[in-house]
C-alpha cells in the first residue's frame, strides 16, 4: 500500500510536470525528488552470508511507466559474482500484496520476492517471511533510502 501511494504520487507529478500551460518557448526549471533504495547489506541464505555494499553499488527505483505499470528499475554495479546482490540490472514488473494482518509482500515478475518492511530511512525485504508461511534459508536485503533531486526544463 505504501508503494502504491508513492507511485500514484510520482505518476501524478510526472503527468502534471509534463504539461505546459503557457505558449512561451522557454520553460521554468522544475525540480522533483526520486527515491532510490541502495542495497547496503545482505544476510542469510543456506550458507549464512553476511555481505555489506557501498552506496551506489546496487540501486532499486520503484516507478510507474506511461501505461500505469509498476516497474522496478535495478542498476547493479556489483562486479563480484560471488556476492548475493538480489537482481541483475534491468527493468522488472512488480506488485505488492497485503495480507489479512496488514503484512506486505513484494512480487517481482509475478514471483514472490519477500516480505516488505518500509522504514523512514530505507527498506528491508525478508525472504524468510512469505505470504504462505515462514522459510529458513532466504536472504534478508537491507536498503538505505537516498533521495535524488532531478531538474527539468531550461
Amino acid at each position: 500500500m505504501k508503494f502504491q501511494i508513492l507511485f500514484v504520487t510520482l505518476l501524478s507529478f510526472l503527468t502534471i510536470s509534463g504539461c505546459s500551460t503557457t505558449n512561451d518557448t522557454t520553460q521554468a526549471q522544475e525540480e522533483f525528488e526520486i527515491p532510490q533504495y541502495h542495497l547496503i547489506k545482505v544476510t542469510g541464505g543456506i550458507a549464512g552470508v553476511d555481505h555489506t555494499f557501498d552506496m551506489d553499488t546496487v540501486i532499486w527505483v520503484f516507478t510507474v511507466n506511461a501505461f500505469n505499470e509498476a516497474i522496478l528499475v535495478v542498476e547493479n554495479n556489483n562486479g563480484d559474482e560471488g556476492l548475493e546482490d538480489g537482481l541483475d540490472s534491468g527493468s522488472y514488473t512488480f506488485s505488492t500484496v497485503i495480507d489479512n494482518e496488514n503484512e506486505e509482500y513484494l512480487f517481482i515478475e509475478n514471483d514472490e520476492f519477500g516480505h516488505v518492511d518500509l522504514q523512514s530511512d530505507g527498506l528491508v525485504i525478508d525472504q524468510n517471511k512469505t505470504a504462505n508461511g515462514t522459510l529458513s534459508d532466504g536472504f534478508i536485503y537491507t536498503f538505505r533510502l537516498k533521495t535524488v533531486l532531478i531538474e527539468t526544463g531550461s
